[in-house]
């Protein structure tokens, strides 16, 4: 009953699979068909606007310190854009998403937008934060240690290390 296209949709009651795009969420984060990590990087970019905007008042408020906002910056917002960046096989697009969104932020943090003509490494200085967004998911996924893959024809038995 079920029929295939030329893009590879399945029809009839069951999800549409695309062949670059997610196949779903497994434990928390978004699965692609070709390891792809642009659908996931957008979904966690999401989640940080939603995180952003439901604290919005507490970091345009002008009477809260810095370091008060930088706290709450790296206590929230940045774990919640990095969640699963283990697993993640970034490109310079994926980068250069991360370092976008966490600009946005942190020039909220500062009361500057872009209109006010300020450098990045300006709105960096005063907040006080470094490091970028993708260094840090890449030096996330380097913490964790290489998976082994063996031949997917080989069959691993129970206490043969396999």
């Amino acid at each position: 009953k079920h029929r295939m296209n030329e893009v590879g949709k399945v029809w009839g009651g069951m999800k549409q699979v695309f062949n670059n795009y997610s196949l779903g969420k497994y434990l928390g984060s978004h699965v692609s068909v070709d390891g792809r990590i642009d659908v996931e990087v957008k979904h966690r970019m999401n989640e940080v606007g939603k995180v952003w905007g439901g604290m919005k008042q507490v970091f345009n408020n002008r009477s809260l310190g810095m370091n008060a906002k930088k706290r709450l910056y790296e206590g929230v917002v940045v774990p919640t854009a990095l969640y699963g960046a283990e697993t993640w096989n970034m490109g310079v697009a994926e980068r250069k998403r991360l370092n976008v969104v966490e600009m946005k932020c942190l020039r909220s943090m500062c009361g500057v937008t872009r209109f006010d003509r300020v450098r990045n490494e300006e709105v960096r200085r005063r907040t006080g934060v470094v490091q970028e967004l993708g260094t840090r998911a890449e030096q996330k996924r380097s913490f964790c240690p290489p998976v082994r893959v063996s031949s997917p024809t080989r069959w691993s038995h129970f206490g043969q290390g396999g």
